[in-house]
């Protein structure tokens, strides 16, 4: 799980790890692909606020 801060305008302005995959490796690859992430900002009254969310990520390997 990766938990990000998204600014008003949709960029992501920080991303940690909520819980550990367990491999460090996967982790990091993790939090630096979710702060390269755009997202639709939040808003509050129609107007765009920062926001958190706590996003779950399942990989699945071939």
């Amino acid at each position: 799980m990766v938990r990000l801060t998204v600014d008003k305008s949709g960029t992501v302005t920080s991303a940690t790890l909520a819980k550990s995959s367990g491999n460090t490796a996967l982790d990091n690859y993790t939090v630096n692909t979710a702060k390269k992430g755009k997202f639709n900002p939040f808003t509050k009254g129609g107007q765009p606020v920062v926001g958190v969310v706590t996003l779950p990520i399942d990989y699945q390997v071939n």
